[in-house]
C-alpha cells in the first residue's frame, strides 16, 4: 500500500534535496525516499520533523492548503467507515467554539468519498465536502444533506444521509442516500454538506 503525501512537494518548495532534507530531520536519504514514494507510513513525528524543517503546517505535509482533507468514505448504502481519521478530527470539537474565529482546522473543508456499488445516482469517488465550523450538536437541520453520527456518545455509527423530524423528541429519521430510512434514532452531531465534487 502506498501512503499519499506532499513531502516532495514542500521539499521542493524550501529549495531542499532530499539529502538537506535528510540531514534536517537526522535522518538518511534512503528513509527520506521510502517516505517521499510513500513505501513507508509517516507518523505523528515523521510530520512534524518534516515541516519544521521545511518551514510549513504539519498538515501541508499531507493535504495540500487547498485540497478537502479525506477523513472517511461511504459505502452506497449511506454508512460510513474508515473512521479513524474521522473521529481524530471530531473527537476535538468539543474544544472548539464553532463561531470562533481564526482557527484553521475549523475552515479547512474535509471530505467523505463514495466507494463501492450502489444502486444511487452518483458517480463513484465523488467526494462529500463538511467543514467542522458547520457542526451542529444533537438538533440537527431537518431537510439537509448531512454527514450524521448516532450514537449516544458522539463516537459510534456514522451515515450519509438527510435527518427528519421522528416520530418522538430527540429522535430522528435519517433518509440514506440510498433511499433507505433508519428510523427514530438519537443524533449526536451533524455536519451539513457544502458540496458535492464529482470525479
Amino acid at each position: 500500500m502506498a501512503y499519499s503525501n506532499r513531502i516532495s512537494v514542500v521539499r521542493r518548495a524550501a529549495g531542499l534535496s532530499q539529502g538537506q532534507l535528510a540531514d534536517k530531520v537526522e535522518s538518511t536519504l534512503s528513509m527520506i525516499g521510502k517516505l517521499e514514494r510513500g513505501e513507508r507510513e509517516l507518523t505523528q513525528t515523521w510530520v512534524e520533523k518534516i515541516a519544521k524543517a521545511v518551514g510549513c503546517e504539519p498538515i501541508e505535509v499531507l493535504y495540500a492548503p487547498e485540497a478537502p482533507i479525506l477523513i472517511g468514505t461511504v459505502s452506497p448504502d449511506g454508512a460510513v467507515s474508515n473512521n479513524d481519521g474521522i473521529w481524530a478530527d471530531l473527537e476535538a470539537l468539543d474544544e472548539f467554539d464553532p463561531t470562533a474565529a481564526g482557527d484553521p482546522r475549523m475552515d479547512r473543508d474535509r471530505a467523505v468519498k463514495l466507494t463501492g456499488v450502489g444502486h444511487i445516482n452518483l458517480p463513484l469517488n465523488c467526494q462529500f465536502i463538511v467543514r467542522l465550523r458547520d457542526v451542529e450538536m444533537d438538533a440537527p437541520a431537518i431537510g439537509k444533506l448531512a454527514f450524521i453520527d448516532v450514537s449516544e456518545d458522539g463516537a459510534g455509527d456514522a451515515y450519509l444521509g438527510t435527518p427528519m423530524a421522528g416520530s418522538k423528541p430527540e429522535r430522528y429519521h435519517i433518509q440514506l442516500i440510498n433511499g433507505q430510512i433508519v428510523q427514530d434514532t438519537p443524533i449526536s452531531w451533524s455536519l451539513p454538506v457544502r458540496s458535492i465534487i464529482f470525479p
